[in-house]
């Protein structure tokens, strides 16, 4: 049981990174990924023009998507970040998602 729950706080905290770096980028410059912008974030690899996926130095990962809606004039943003407690190519029976969803 111990072990069900550190996996779950690796994948949670790791869902949360993606997100900070995803709010960071988009109230820094205004846009959702810039390569020249500085950044606290490490290891990203950008998937087109909303999203991205960035391995952590424990070896957990997040897969982020920044979309935008336009509902009377005024733009609203959501981030949804999914994080997992091992690498992208793992097939491993301890694999675990958390998410998180930011609205603003």
């Amino acid at each position: 049981l111990s072990g069900t729950a550190k996996d779950s706080q690796i994948a949670f905290y790791a869902a949360d990174s993606g997100t900070e770096c995803a709010l960071y980028w988009d109230l820094k410059s205004g846009t959702f990924f810039r390569q020249d912008l500085p950044s606290p974030c490490q290891d990203i690899v950008r998937i087109g023009d909303s999203s991205f996926k960035m391995t952590l130095s424990n070896g957990a990962r997040a897969n982020v998507t920044l979309t935008t809606e336009t509902v009377e004039g005024i733009d609203r943003n959501k981030i949804t970040s999914r994080g997992y407690n091992t690498a992208c190519d793992s097939d491993s029976s301890r694999k675990t998602e958390r998410g998180l969803e930011v609205n603003y």
